[in-house]
Protein backbone atom coordinates (compact mmCIF):
# COMPACT_ATOMS: atom_id res chain seq x y z
CA UNK A 1 0.00 0.00 0.00
CA UNK A 2 1.03 3.57 -0.62
CA UNK A 3 3.94 3.02 -2.97
CA UNK A 4 6.53 5.79 -3.13
CA UNK A 5 5.12 8.77 -5.02
CA UNK A 6 1.47 7.88 -4.41
CA UNK A 7 -0.58 9.80 -1.93
CA UNK A 8 -2.42 8.15 0.95
CA UNK A 9 -5.70 9.29 2.49
CA UNK A 10 -7.13 7.74 5.66
CA UNK A 11 -10.78 8.77 5.96
CA UNK A 12 -13.75 8.19 8.25
CA UNK A 13 -11.34 7.68 11.12
CA UNK A 14 -11.09 8.79 14.72
CA UNK A 15 -7.76 10.60 14.49
CA UNK A 16 -6.04 11.56 17.74
CA UNK A 17 -3.36 13.90 16.42
CA UNK A 18 -1.48 14.80 19.65
CA UNK A 19 -1.31 18.27 18.10
CA UNK A 20 -2.87 20.78 20.51
CA UNK A 21 -3.82 23.09 17.64
CA UNK A 22 -6.12 20.38 16.22
CA UNK A 23 -6.51 17.49 18.70
CA UNK A 24 -9.06 15.50 16.67
CA UNK A 25 -9.81 14.95 13.02
CA UNK A 26 -11.72 12.65 10.65
CA UNK A 27 -9.12 12.24 7.95
CA UNK A 28 -5.46 12.67 7.06
CA UNK A 29 -3.68 12.95 3.71
CA UNK A 30 0.00 12.15 3.14
CA UNK A 31 2.20 12.41 0.06
CA UNK A 32 5.92 11.84 -0.30
CA UNK A 33 6.03 10.39 3.20
CA UNK A 34 4.81 13.65 4.76
CA UNK A 35 1.45 14.66 6.21
CA UNK A 36 -0.11 17.28 3.91
CA UNK A 37 -3.56 17.77 5.40
CA UNK A 38 -5.49 16.88 8.56
CA UNK A 39 -9.16 17.66 9.03
CA UNK A 40 -12.61 16.71 7.82
CA UNK A 41 -13.21 14.04 5.21
CA UNK A 42 -14.37 16.61 2.68
CA UNK A 43 -11.35 18.84 3.21
CA UNK A 44 -8.90 15.96 2.91
CA UNK A 45 -10.61 14.47 -0.17
CA UNK A 46 -10.09 17.75 -1.99
CA UNK A 47 -6.34 17.07 -1.76
CA UNK A 48 -6.53 13.58 -3.25
CA UNK A 49 -5.08 13.17 -6.75
CA UNK A 50 -5.75 10.47 -9.37
CA UNK A 51 -3.87 7.31 -8.47
CA UNK A 52 -3.76 8.08 -4.75
CA UNK A 53 -4.88 5.45 -2.30
CA UNK A 54 -7.94 6.16 -0.17
CA UNK A 55 -8.63 3.90 2.83
CA UNK A 56 -11.98 4.06 4.60
CA UNK A 57 -11.18 3.15 8.20
CA UNK A 58 -14.84 2.94 9.25
CA UNK A 59 -14.28 4.55 12.63
CA UNK A 60 -10.95 2.98 13.57
CA UNK A 61 -8.60 5.13 15.65
CA UNK A 62 -5.40 6.62 14.23
CA UNK A 63 -2.56 7.81 16.48
CA UNK A 64 0.97 9.04 15.83
CA UNK A 65 3.32 6.06 15.75
CA UNK A 66 4.67 5.03 19.14
CA UNK A 67 8.26 5.94 19.99
CA UNK A 68 10.08 3.36 22.12
CA UNK A 69 12.72 5.53 23.75
CA UNK A 70 14.84 2.75 25.27
CA UNK A 71 15.32 -0.62 23.63
CA UNK A 72 18.20 -3.00 22.90
CA UNK A 73 17.75 -4.15 19.32
CA UNK A 74 20.72 -6.48 19.17
CA UNK A 75 19.83 -7.86 22.60
CA UNK A 76 16.32 -8.48 21.35
CA UNK A 77 17.65 -10.24 18.27
CA UNK A 78 19.97 -12.38 20.43
CA UNK A 79 17.12 -13.25 22.78
CA UNK A 80 15.37 -14.98 19.88
CA UNK A 81 18.34 -17.38 19.62
CA UNK A 82 19.07 -17.89 23.33
CA UNK A 83 17.19 -20.17 25.71
CA UNK A 84 14.22 -18.27 27.16
CA UNK A 85 14.42 -18.67 30.95
CA UNK A 86 11.64 -16.25 31.90
CA UNK A 87 9.27 -19.09 32.74
CA UNK A 88 11.67 -20.86 35.13
CA UNK A 89 10.24 -21.20 38.63
CA UNK A 90 13.08 -23.24 40.11
CA UNK A 91 16.78 -23.75 39.53
CA UNK A 92 15.90 -27.27 38.41
CA UNK A 93 13.61 -25.94 35.65
CA UNK A 94 16.33 -23.50 34.56
CA UNK A 95 18.89 -26.31 34.41
CA UNK A 96 16.53 -28.56 32.43
CA UNK A 97 15.86 -25.85 29.85
CA UNK A 98 19.58 -25.27 29.34
CA UNK A 99 20.27 -29.01 29.30
CA UNK A 100 17.81 -29.47 26.43
CA UNK A 101 19.69 -26.89 24.38
CA UNK A 102 23.06 -28.40 25.30
CA UNK A 103 21.87 -31.76 23.94
CA UNK A 104 21.39 -30.09 20.54
CA UNK A 105 24.67 -28.14 20.64
CA UNK A 106 28.09 -29.52 19.61
CA UNK A 107 30.56 -29.94 22.46
CA UNK A 108 32.89 -27.00 22.97
CA UNK A 109 30.30 -24.45 21.88
CA UNK A 110 28.26 -21.97 23.96
CA UNK A 111 24.86 -22.58 25.55
CA UNK A 112 23.30 -19.21 26.33
CA UNK A 113 20.09 -18.38 28.17
CA UNK A 114 18.43 -15.28 29.55
CA UNK A 115 15.44 -14.27 31.62
CA UNK A 116 15.64 -15.93 35.05
CA UNK A 117 14.72 -13.95 38.16
CA UNK A 118 15.94 -15.46 41.41
CA UNK A 119 12.98 -13.84 43.20
CA UNK A 120 10.74 -16.21 41.23
CA UNK A 121 12.80 -19.35 41.78
CA UNK A 122 11.61 -21.75 44.47
CA UNK A 123 15.11 -21.80 45.99
CA UNK A 124 15.15 -17.95 46.19
CA UNK A 125 18.82 -17.81 45.22
CA UNK A 126 21.07 -17.21 42.26
CA UNK A 127 22.05 -20.21 40.10
CA UNK A 128 25.63 -21.32 40.80
CA UNK A 129 28.54 -22.77 38.86
CA UNK A 130 27.60 -26.18 40.28
CA UNK A 131 24.07 -25.82 38.89
CA UNK A 132 25.38 -24.93 35.44
CA UNK A 133 28.05 -27.64 35.61
CA UNK A 134 25.13 -30.05 35.88
CA UNK A 135 23.89 -28.66 32.55
CA UNK A 136 27.18 -29.57 30.89
CA UNK A 137 30.88 -29.52 31.63
CA UNK A 138 31.68 -29.88 27.92
CA UNK A 139 30.00 -26.62 26.87
CA UNK A 140 30.43 -23.00 27.87
CA UNK A 141 27.18 -22.30 29.77
CA UNK A 142 25.93 -18.79 30.58
CA UNK A 143 22.55 -17.86 32.09
CA UNK A 144 21.81 -14.12 32.22
CA UNK A 145 19.41 -12.63 34.75
CA UNK A 146 16.36 -10.89 33.26
CA UNK A 147 17.79 -7.43 34.01
CA UNK A 148 20.99 -8.13 32.07
CA UNK A 149 23.15 -6.96 35.00
CA UNK A 150 24.07 -10.37 36.46
CA UNK A 151 24.67 -13.84 35.12
CA UNK A 152 25.64 -17.32 36.25
CA UNK A 153 28.32 -19.33 34.46
CA UNK A 154 29.72 -22.84 34.66
CA UNK A 155 33.26 -23.93 35.52
CA UNK A 156 34.34 -24.05 31.88
CA UNK A 157 33.46 -20.35 31.44
CA UNK A 158 35.26 -19.46 34.68
CA UNK A 159 38.38 -21.24 33.48
CA UNK A 160 38.21 -19.26 30.20
CA UNK A 161 37.75 -16.00 32.11
CA UNK A 162 40.79 -16.75 34.25
CA UNK A 163 42.92 -17.61 31.22
CA UNK A 164 41.75 -14.89 28.84
CA UNK A 165 40.82 -12.05 31.18
CA UNK A 166 43.25 -12.73 34.01
CA UNK A 167 40.53 -12.50 36.67
CA UNK A 168 40.94 -14.01 40.12
CA UNK A 169 38.24 -16.56 40.93
CA UNK A 170 37.30 -15.36 44.40
CA UNK A 171 34.14 -14.45 46.29
CA UNK A 172 30.89 -14.65 44.36
CA UNK A 173 32.77 -15.08 41.09
CA UNK A 174 34.18 -18.35 42.38
CA UNK A 175 30.57 -19.49 42.81
CA UNK A 176 29.83 -18.61 39.18
CA UNK A 177 28.07 -15.24 39.69
CA UNK A 178 29.22 -12.43 37.40
CA UNK A 179 28.08 -8.88 38.09
CA UNK A 180 29.19 -5.29 37.51
CA UNK A 181 31.81 -4.23 34.98
CA UNK A 182 33.07 -7.80 34.61
CA UNK A 183 29.92 -8.63 32.62
CA UNK A 184 30.98 -6.64 29.57
CA UNK A 185 34.41 -8.29 29.64
CA UNK A 186 32.78 -11.71 29.82
CA UNK A 187 30.66 -11.02 26.75
CA UNK A 188 33.76 -10.11 24.77
CA UNK A 189 34.49 -13.84 24.94
CA UNK A 190 31.08 -14.94 23.65
CA UNK A 191 31.06 -15.62 19.89
CA UNK A 192 29.35 -12.88 17.90
CA UNK A 193 26.52 -13.38 15.43
CA UNK A 194 27.66 -13.51 11.84
CA UNK A 195 26.96 -10.46 9.69
CA UNK A 196 24.04 -12.22 7.97
CA UNK A 197 22.62 -13.54 11.26
CA UNK A 198 22.72 -10.07 12.77
CA UNK A 199 21.08 -8.49 9.73
CA UNK A 200 18.31 -11.10 9.71
CA UNK A 201 17.80 -10.71 13.45
CA UNK A 202 17.52 -6.93 13.27
CA UNK A 203 15.04 -7.09 10.39
CA UNK A 204 12.96 -9.64 12.29
CA UNK A 205 12.76 -7.68 15.54
CA UNK A 206 12.11 -4.31 13.87
CA UNK A 207 9.24 -5.92 11.98
CA UNK A 208 7.89 -7.13 15.34
CA UNK A 209 8.12 -3.57 16.65
CA UNK A 210 6.21 -2.28 13.63
CA UNK A 211 3.51 -4.90 14.28
CA UNK A 212 3.16 -3.45 17.80
CA UNK A 213 2.66 0.08 16.44
CA UNK A 214 6.20 1.32 17.10
CA UNK A 215 7.49 3.52 14.31
CA UNK A 216 10.68 4.83 15.96
CA UNK A 217 13.06 3.01 18.30
CA UNK A 218 15.85 4.55 20.36
CA UNK A 219 18.42 1.75 20.26
CA UNK A 220 20.70 1.74 23.30
CA UNK A 221 24.32 0.61 23.69
CA UNK A 222 24.76 0.14 19.95
CA UNK A 223 28.04 -1.60 19.16
CA UNK A 224 30.16 -1.31 16.02
CA UNK A 225 28.75 -4.57 14.63
CA UNK A 226 25.18 -3.48 15.26
CA UNK A 227 25.72 -0.01 13.82
CA UNK A 228 27.32 -1.44 10.68
CA UNK A 229 24.35 -3.78 10.18
CA UNK A 230 21.85 -0.96 10.75
CA UNK A 231 23.64 1.27 8.25
CA UNK A 232 23.56 -1.48 5.63
CA UNK A 233 19.87 -2.17 6.23
CA UNK A 234 18.97 1.52 6.07
CA UNK A 235 20.87 2.02 2.82
CA UNK A 236 19.16 -1.01 1.31
CA UNK A 237 15.71 0.16 2.38
CA UNK A 238 15.21 -2.85 4.65
CA UNK A 239 14.56 -1.06 7.95
CA UNK A 240 10.77 -1.02 8.48
CA UNK A 241 10.95 1.57 11.28
CA UNK A 242 13.14 4.55 12.20
CA UNK A 243 16.09 3.98 14.51
CA UNK A 244 17.89 6.53 16.65
CA UNK A 245 21.14 4.97 17.84
CA UNK A 246 22.83 5.71 21.15
CA UNK A 247 26.24 4.14 20.69
CA UNK A 248 28.68 2.65 23.19
CA UNK A 249 31.33 5.17 24.35
CA UNK A 250 34.07 3.60 22.22
CA UNK A 251 32.18 4.74 19.10
CA UNK A 252 31.73 8.31 20.29
CA UNK A 253 34.26 9.76 17.86
CA UNK A 254 32.86 7.83 14.89
CA UNK A 255 29.22 8.70 15.53
CA UNK A 256 29.32 11.72 13.24
CA UNK A 257 29.74 9.43 10.25
CA UNK A 258 26.07 8.40 10.51
CA UNK A 259 24.06 11.50 11.25
CA UNK A 260 21.11 10.59 9.00
CA UNK A 261 20.19 8.07 6.34
CA UNK A 262 16.97 9.28 4.71
CA UNK A 263 15.45 9.85 8.13
CA UNK A 264 15.46 6.12 8.90
CA UNK A 265 18.71 5.89 10.85
CA UNK A 266 20.59 8.50 12.83
CA UNK A 267 23.22 8.34 15.54
CA UNK A 268 21.64 10.52 18.20
CA UNK A 269 24.01 10.14 21.10
CA UNK A 270 26.07 8.03 23.46
CA UNK A 271 24.92 5.55 26.12
CA UNK A 272 26.75 5.93 29.43
CA UNK A 273 26.22 3.40 32.22
CA UNK A 274 26.51 4.74 35.77
CA UNK A 275 25.28 1.80 37.84
CA UNK A 276 23.57 -1.60 37.62
CA UNK A 277 20.07 -2.82 38.50
CA UNK A 278 17.88 -3.15 41.55
CA UNK A 279 17.25 -6.80 40.72
CA UNK A 280 20.96 -7.66 40.88
CA UNK A 281 21.46 -5.26 43.82
CA UNK A 282 24.03 -3.37 41.74
CA UNK A 283 22.04 -0.13 41.38
CA UNK A 284 23.95 2.52 43.37
CA UNK A 285 21.96 3.61 46.44
CA UNK A 286 22.55 6.37 48.98
CA UNK A 287 21.64 3.96 51.80
CA UNK A 288 22.16 0.19 52.01
CA UNK A 289 19.68 -2.21 50.47
CA UNK A 290 16.95 -3.04 52.97
CA UNK A 291 17.18 -6.75 52.18
CA UNK A 292 21.00 -6.79 51.99
CA UNK A 293 22.31 -4.24 54.51
CA UNK A 294 25.93 -4.85 53.56
CA UNK A 295 25.45 -3.56 50.01
CA UNK A 296 24.85 -0.13 48.47
CA UNK A 297 25.34 -1.19 44.86
CA UNK A 298 28.07 -0.33 42.36
CA UNK A 299 29.03 2.90 40.63
CA UNK A 300 30.68 2.54 37.22
CA UNK A 301 31.98 6.13 36.99
CA UNK A 302 33.29 8.91 39.18
CA UNK A 303 31.95 12.44 38.90
CA UNK A 304 35.19 13.54 37.23
CA UNK A 305 34.94 10.77 34.65
CA UNK A 306 31.29 11.56 33.94
CA UNK A 307 31.92 15.30 33.61
CA UNK A 308 34.73 14.59 31.13
CA UNK A 309 32.43 12.30 29.10
CA UNK A 310 29.66 14.91 29.04
CA UNK A 311 32.10 17.62 27.99
CA UNK A 312 33.15 15.44 25.06
CA UNK A 313 29.51 14.78 24.16
CA UNK A 314 28.87 18.51 24.17
CA UNK A 315 31.93 19.17 22.01
CA UNK A 316 30.87 16.53 19.48
CA UNK A 317 27.20 17.55 19.45
CA UNK A 318 26.07 14.19 20.79
CA UNK A 319 23.29 13.62 23.30
CA UNK A 320 24.27 11.67 26.43
CA UNK A 321 21.87 8.99 27.64
CA UNK A 322 22.86 8.02 31.18
CA UNK A 323 21.75 4.73 32.72
CA UNK A 324 21.02 5.71 36.33
CA UNK A 325 18.74 3.49 38.41
CA UNK A 326 19.73 4.09 42.03
CA UNK A 327 19.36 7.45 43.78
CA UNK A 328 23.16 7.75 44.21
CA UNK A 329 23.63 7.33 40.45
CA UNK A 330 20.87 9.86 39.72
CA UNK A 331 22.52 12.37 42.08
CA UNK A 332 25.85 11.91 40.29
CA UNK A 333 24.18 12.38 36.89
CA UNK A 334 22.37 15.56 37.91
CA UNK A 335 25.52 17.03 39.44
CA UNK A 336 27.55 16.35 36.29
CA UNK A 337 24.74 17.68 34.07
CA UNK A 338 24.65 20.91 36.06
CA UNK A 339 28.44 21.27 35.83
CA UNK A 340 28.54 20.81 32.05
CA UNK A 341 25.21 22.15 30.76
CA UNK A 342 23.92 24.46 33.49
CA UNK A 343 20.21 24.42 34.32
CA UNK A 344 18.68 25.25 30.92
CA UNK A 345 19.12 21.90 29.21
CA UNK A 346 16.83 22.47 26.24
CA UNK A 347 19.61 22.99 23.65
CA UNK A 348 21.35 19.77 24.75
CA UNK A 349 18.71 17.52 26.35
CA UNK A 350 20.90 15.16 28.37
CA UNK A 351 18.85 12.08 29.20
CA UNK A 352 18.47 9.91 32.25
CA UNK A 353 17.58 6.32 31.46
CA UNK A 354 15.33 4.75 34.14
CA UNK A 355 15.80 7.09 37.18
CA UNK A 356 14.08 4.31 39.14
CA UNK A 357 14.74 5.50 42.71
CA UNK A 358 14.60 9.19 43.58
CA UNK A 359 14.28 11.34 46.71
CA UNK A 360 12.65 14.62 47.63
CA UNK A 361 15.98 16.41 47.12
CA UNK A 362 16.47 14.87 43.67
CA UNK A 363 12.96 15.85 42.59
CA UNK A 364 13.66 19.44 43.68
CA UNK A 365 16.89 19.39 41.69
CA UNK A 366 15.04 18.07 38.63
CA UNK A 367 12.44 20.82 38.98
CA UNK A 368 15.18 23.46 38.77
CA UNK A 369 16.33 22.15 35.39
CA UNK A 370 14.60 23.03 32.12
CA UNK A 371 14.50 20.39 29.42
CA UNK A 372 15.66 17.35 31.42
CA UNK A 373 14.57 14.16 29.65
CA UNK A 374 13.91 10.91 31.51
CA UNK A 375 13.12 7.65 29.69
CA UNK A 376 10.84 5.64 31.99
CA UNK A 377 9.98 1.93 31.89
CA UNK A 378 6.38 1.49 33.12
CA UNK A 379 6.35 -2.30 33.43
CA UNK A 380 9.20 -2.23 35.94
CA UNK A 381 6.34 -1.44 38.34
CA UNK A 382 4.90 -4.92 37.83
CA UNK A 383 7.96 -7.03 37.05
CA UNK A 384 9.95 -5.63 40.00
CA UNK A 385 7.38 -7.02 42.42
CA UNK A 386 10.16 -7.39 45.03
CA UNK A 387 11.27 -3.73 44.79
CA UNK A 388 9.60 -2.55 48.00
CA UNK A 389 11.44 -5.14 50.10
CA UNK A 390 14.63 -4.23 48.23
CA UNK A 391 14.57 -0.55 49.24
CA UNK A 392 12.12 -0.56 52.17
CA UNK A 393 8.76 1.18 52.50
CA UNK A 394 10.43 4.43 53.61
CA UNK A 395 11.97 4.78 50.12
CA UNK A 396 9.23 3.07 48.13
CA UNK A 397 7.32 6.32 47.63
CA UNK A 398 10.18 7.45 45.40
CA UNK A 399 10.25 4.29 43.25
CA UNK A 400 9.15 4.81 39.64
CA UNK A 401 7.86 8.26 40.57
CA UNK A 402 6.33 9.02 37.18
CA UNK A 403 3.73 11.56 38.33
CA UNK A 404 6.21 13.32 40.62
CA UNK A 405 8.71 13.72 37.78
CA UNK A 406 6.04 15.03 35.42
CA UNK A 407 4.95 17.59 38.01
CA UNK A 408 8.59 18.62 38.44
CA UNK A 409 8.65 19.56 34.75
CA UNK A 410 10.66 16.57 33.54
CA UNK A 411 10.02 15.60 29.91
CA UNK A 412 8.99 11.96 30.11
CA UNK A 413 9.51 9.47 27.29
CA UNK A 414 8.51 5.81 27.44
CA UNK A 415 10.93 2.99 26.71
CA UNK A 416 10.37 -0.73 27.10
CA UNK A 417 13.99 -1.78 27.79
CA UNK A 418 13.28 -4.90 25.72
CA UNK A 419 14.41 -7.66 25.92
CA UNK A 420 14.28 -7.00 29.68
CA UNK A 421 10.55 -6.21 29.35
CA UNK A 422 7.79 -6.72 26.79
CA UNK A 423 7.93 -3.97 24.16
CA UNK A 424 4.18 -3.85 23.40
CA UNK A 425 3.13 -0.19 23.88
CA UNK A 426 -0.48 -0.91 24.83
CA UNK A 427 0.69 -2.87 27.86
CA UNK A 428 3.13 -0.13 28.84
CA UNK A 429 0.33 2.43 28.54
CA UNK A 430 -1.99 0.33 30.69
CA UNK A 431 0.56 0.07 33.49
CA UNK A 432 1.17 3.83 33.35
CA UNK A 433 -2.49 4.51 34.00
CA UNK A 434 -3.23 1.72 36.53
CA UNK A 435 0.20 1.30 38.19
CA UNK A 436 -0.07 -2.46 38.26
CA UNK A 437 -3.54 -2.61 39.82
CA UNK A 438 -4.41 -5.65 37.68
CA UNK A 439 -1.37 -7.55 38.95
CA UNK A 440 -1.89 -6.44 42.55
CA UNK A 441 1.46 -4.63 42.52
CA UNK A 442 2.58 -3.46 45.94
CA UNK A 443 3.53 -0.10 44.45
CA UNK A 444 -0.07 0.41 43.40
CA UNK A 445 -1.09 0.02 47.04
CA UNK A 446 1.66 2.26 48.39
CA UNK A 447 1.87 4.94 45.66
CA UNK A 448 -1.42 5.08 43.76
CA UNK A 449 -0.98 8.81 43.14
CA UNK A 450 1.98 8.16 40.81
CA UNK A 451 -0.33 7.11 37.93
CA UNK A 452 -0.58 9.18 34.77
CA UNK A 453 -3.77 9.95 32.91
CA UNK A 454 -4.29 8.18 29.59
CA UNK A 455 -3.62 11.46 27.76
CA UNK A 456 -0.37 12.03 29.67
CA UNK A 457 0.75 8.47 29.06
CA UNK A 458 0.03 8.72 25.34
CA UNK A 459 1.90 12.01 25.14
CA UNK A 460 4.96 10.44 26.77
CA UNK A 461 4.86 7.65 24.15
CA UNK A 462 4.55 10.00 21.18
CA UNK A 463 5.49 13.67 21.58
CA UNK A 464 7.68 12.86 24.58
CA UNK A 465 9.62 10.25 22.67
CA UNK A 466 10.05 12.63 19.76
CA UNK A 467 11.36 15.40 22.03
CA UNK A 468 13.76 12.96 23.70
CA UNK A 469 15.78 12.61 20.47
CA UNK A 470 15.31 16.12 18.99
CA UNK A 471 12.68 14.72 16.60
CA UNK A 472 9.71 16.86 17.64
CA UNK A 473 9.85 18.78 14.35
CA UNK A 474 9.33 15.64 12.27
CA UNK A 475 7.44 13.01 14.33
CA UNK A 476 5.33 12.68 17.49
CA UNK A 477 2.08 14.17 16.21
CA UNK A 478 -0.09 13.95 13.11
CA UNK A 479 0.49 17.46 11.83
CA UNK A 480 0.99 18.98 8.37
CA UNK A 481 4.68 18.95 7.50
CA UNK A 482 5.59 16.04 9.77
CA UNK A 483 6.43 12.53 8.65
CA UNK A 484 3.41 10.30 8.14
CA UNK A 485 4.21 7.81 10.92
CA UNK A 486 0.86 6.49 12.18
CA UNK A 487 -0.68 3.51 13.91
CA UNK A 488 -4.27 2.34 13.40
CA UNK A 489 -5.95 0.81 16.47
CA UNK A 490 -9.25 -1.00 16.92
CA UNK A 491 -10.33 1.52 19.57
CA UNK A 492 -9.43 4.79 21.26
CA UNK A 493 -7.05 4.39 24.24
CA UNK A 494 -8.28 7.73 25.57
CA UNK A 495 -11.86 6.45 25.81
CA UNK A 496 -11.51 2.89 27.12
CA UNK A 497 -10.77 1.54 30.58
CA UNK A 498 -7.23 0.66 31.59
CA UNK A 499 -8.00 -3.05 31.29
CA UNK A 500 -9.47 -2.63 27.80
CA UNK A 501 -6.55 -0.47 26.67
CA UNK A 502 -4.22 -3.48 26.59
CA UNK A 503 -6.79 -5.49 24.62
CA UNK A 504 -6.87 -3.05 21.68
CA UNK A 505 -5.62 -4.44 18.38
CA UNK A 506 -2.90 -2.86 16.28
CA UNK A 507 -4.59 -2.99 12.88
CA UNK A 508 -1.95 -1.24 10.78
CA UNK A 509 1.27 0.74 11.06
CA UNK A 510 2.48 3.32 8.57
CA UNK A 511 6.03 4.69 8.45
CA UNK A 512 6.45 7.65 6.14
CA UNK A 513 3.03 6.91 4.68
CA UNK A 514 4.08 3.39 3.68
CA UNK A 515 2.51 0.30 5.19
CA UNK A 516 4.91 -1.38 7.63
CA UNK A 517 2.34 -3.76 9.14
CA UNK A 518 -1.28 -4.79 8.64
CA UNK A 519 -3.22 -7.37 10.65
CA UNK A 520 -6.44 -7.36 8.61
CA UNK A 521 -7.77 -6.04 5.33
CA UNK A 522 -8.45 -2.31 5.11
CA UNK A 523 -11.16 -1.19 2.71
Amino acid sequence: MSARGRGLALVNANIVTMDPSKPRAEAVYARGGVVRAVGSVSAVMRRVRPGDEVLDLEGLTVLPGFVDSHIHLMGLALSRKWVDLRGARSVRELVEALRERAALTPEGEWVLGRGWDHELLAEERYPTRADLDSVSERHYVVAVRVCGHACAVNSRVLKLMRERLGVELAGELAEGLVRGSLLSRLFELVPKLSRDELRRGLVEVTRELAAAGITTAHAMSVTEEELTALVDLAREGLLPIRVRAYVVPSLMHRAGLVRSLEGMLRVAGVKLTLDGSLGARTAALEEPYSDEPGSMGVMHATEGELVAALMECRRLGLQPAMHAIGDRAVRLALSAIRAVYGRDLRPYRPRLEHASLLSEALLREMAEMRGLVVSIQPTFVTSDFWAVSRVGEHRAKYLYAFRSMAEAGVRLAVGSDAPVEDFKPLRQLRVLVDRGRREGAELHRLTPSEVLTAAEALAAYTTGGAYAAFDEGVIGSISPGKLADMVVLSGDPLKVSADDMERLEVVATFVGGRLAHVSRALS
